[in-house]
């Protein structure tokens, strides 16, 4: 029997209900949706930890993170009357692991995205796979979402190229050009990228002839760039990250008419 090729897609911050296929009313995913419809869908699942070290090395290894040692995301410190729980800070290098797993089989291994396992020594290329573009120690883009980025794994495109476009651009070509067996694409979706959001419900209650609503900018790049574009949308307001949600019910009761 031949090998089946394997496409991992992990998303940070992505909610189930937020695709199509799985009861999106306002998300369109038709890609995924498609996939979906064409594959097997599972409707009961859970992750292994609510934030994203923990998680993506329980994929790997199959361990719980509280097996493993790594309990929160590397680098974050709990916050509260409880004492914070010591753990590791980078997936150890003597952890099987499915691209290890994999390789023994005979696979070719590629990884795309954020890793956020560990320091330099402890990068994708060192657990098992053959490739390695984009996963480093950082745990977010701390050039931002647009070239540059200033990421040791990733060379910079032109400027203002997106990065998940990118990242997914790297993927397919790499199933283009290579007898692909597994690849672990990991797209960390930006928090917010307000304009292309305003743009996007514009465009969907303009198609489902729904009532505008007043639009708050959120974003965490306050740039000249970014407010000139702003203006242009007619953006009533502007809320800067790191906000609270006071700070955005506030400012949305204040431009409700």
């Amino acid at each position: 029997m031949q090998k089946p090729n394997i496409i991992f897609i992990l998303i940070d911050d992505l909610g189930w209900v937020d695709l199509t296929c799985y009861g999106s009313t306002f998300y369109e995913t038709p890609n995924i949706d498609r996939l979906a419809s064409e594959g097997m869908r599972f409707t009961d699942a859970y992750a292994a930890c609510p934030v994203c070290s923990p998680t993506r090395a329980s994929i790997l290894t199959g361990k719980y993170p509280a097996t493993l040692g790594l309990t929160n995301f590397i680098g974050g410190n709990a916050k509260g009357k409880l004492i914070d729980a010591p753990y590791i800070k980078e997936l150890p290098l003597n952890e099987k692991n499915i691209a290890r797993a994999l390789k023994e089989g005979g696979y070719n291994t590629y990884h795309v995205g954020k890793w956020h396992l560990g320091e330099k020594p402890y990068w994708p290329e060192h657990q098992g796979f053959d490739v390695n573009i984009a996963g480093c120690n950082l745990g977010a883009p701390i050039g931002g979402y647009f070239s540059p980025y200033r990421n040791p794994r990733l060379t910079d495109g032109p400027r203002r190229e997106y990065l998940t476009d990118r990242l997914t651009n790297e993927a397919i070509e790499l199933i283009k050009t290579n007898d692909f067996n597994l690849i672990i694409s990991d797209i960390r979706m930006p928090d917010m990228n307000g304009i292309e959001i305003i743009k996007n419900i514009r465009k969907y209650l303009k198609q489902k002839k729904k009532n505008a609503i007043p639009e708050i900018l959120i974003t965490g790049y306050a740039t000249q760039e970014n407010m000139d574009e702003a203006e242009k949308l007619n953006v009533v307001d502007y809320i800067y990250k790191p906000f609270n949600i006071n700070d955005l019910l506030n400012t949305i009761k204040k431009n409700i008419k």
